[in-house]
């Protein structure tokens, strides 16, 4: 983890998390974010965000600083955010993932 802020690794692991658990799930079942919380104590809603937690407000974040946008739009995040299944959710989660990896920070 050469190289990584604190934060970023959390974020990282926060992610990882959320990925190894949806695996676990039947792909075409409706993915709710309530359930990942009820498994996990996290989900992928902003309430558990480390970055909106860390940096408060979207122009200071990496993800809006890299994108100019706020509420992660443009992002892969929008895509896992609007999933229908856990299928749609993995490979979204997969892209944040990278797009998140990719970041300075």
């Amino acid at each position: 983890m050469e190289g990584r802020s604190e934060v970023k690794q959390m974020v990282i692991e926060h992610y990882e998390r959320m990925i190894a658990w949806a695996k676990t799930q039947n792909p075409i079942d409706y993915c709710s974010f309530r359930n990942m919380e009820t498994a996990l104590d996290e989900s992928w809603s902003g309430v558990y965000c480390l970055l909106c937690n860390f940096y408060k407000d979207c122009p200071l974040c990496p993800v809006g600083k890299r994108t100019g946008k706020f509420n992660c739009n443009e992002t892969p995040w929008q895509l896992l955010n609007r999933a229908q299944n856990w299928e749609e959710w993995l490979l979204a989660a997969e892209e944040e993932l990278k797009f998140l990896e990719g970041l300075d920070f």
